[in-house]
């Protein structure tokens, strides 16, 4: 979305893409296929790119809203054949829908096998993987066998630590959920670290100091490690209601709100 909050447009979509691309990764991840037409309107800005998408669902409270997001997956692949098969690295069904009790795991499982049934009607399935994002403390077993890769989300500044305690913090939550996903590649589906706002639990404190070290710290060790990972996020969103009383939710970009400059100057 923009910083007021509206959709954007198909030209928007692809400065910001090409923003992204030139700076920082040609990888991406949308969260709906139906909020604002992003399924559509990213396929159709990739095109011709060497650019990758995971494609999200939203999965909530909603078992109507969670079907017509997997009957756009299915009208996207009719529509935009090429462009699925060039540019989707994955379909991802749900973003922290068990973390939020939107769902229940069999729930879960089931929304999972559906997507799963939407790409074998296409021949996909086995071709384009298939994943869900939960937090660490929410990757649960069943649901790791489920999928192809887990995804997980974690956020030591949302569990109340230090930075200097976060580097640690996340990457032992990462070894945790290796463990529950066996044999198959875990990947960060989101980790971050505000710029502003109020401190949370007095001690994780938001600055554009601390997200660099953050920034620092965590992306050499990913590196080290060979992990693939997802940063959160690549602009500010002024739009975003506070939340836990912490007024951090719209500064979590890498940019500021004009989506082009960059908060931390250099090599980091």
């Amino acid at each position: 979305k923009r910083a007021d909050g509206a959709c954007p447009s198909l030209q928007e979509i692809k400065d910001d893409l090409n923003f992204l691309g030139t700076n920082v990764s040609k990888n991406f991840r949308i969260y709906s296929l139906l909020e604002c037409n992003q399924g559509e309107l990213i396929l159709q800005a990739l095109r011709g790119t060497d650019y990758k998408v995971i494609l999200g669902m939203w999965v909530g409270k909603d078992d109507g809203a969670v079907k017509a997001e997997l009957a756009e997956l299915s009208r996207l692949i009719t529509t935009y054949p090429s462009e699925i098969k060039q540019s989707a690295s994955a379909v991802l069904i749900g973003s922290e829908s068990l973390y939020r009790k939107d769902v229940t795991e069999p729930q879960l499982i089931a929304y999972i096998k559906d997507c799963r049934n939407v790409l074998s009607t296409h021949q996909l399935d086995g071709v384009i993987p298939v994943t869900t994002a939960e937090t660490y403390d929410w990757v649960l077993p069943d649901v790791a066998a489920a999928v192809d890769y887990v995804t997980m989300n974690a956020f030591p500044f949302w569990e109340g630590k230090t930075i200097d305690e976060a580097k640690q913090v996340f990457f032992e939550h990462y070894e945790q959920v290796k463990g529950i996903a066996k044999d198959k590649r875990v990947v960060i589906g989101e980790t971050g670290w505000p710029t502003a706002g109020k401190p949370y639990e007095n001690v994780a404190i938001p600055s554009l100091e601390n997200n660099k070290r953050y920034i620092q710290e965590f992306v050499c060790e990913a590196h080290k490690r060979q992990i693939d990972y997802y940063w959160f996020a690549s602009f500010d969103e002024p739009w975003k209601h506070n939340e836990n009383g912490v007024d951090v939710e719209a500064n979590w970009g890498l940019t500021y709100e004009d989506r082009r400059k960059f908060k931390i100057d250099g090599d980091f």
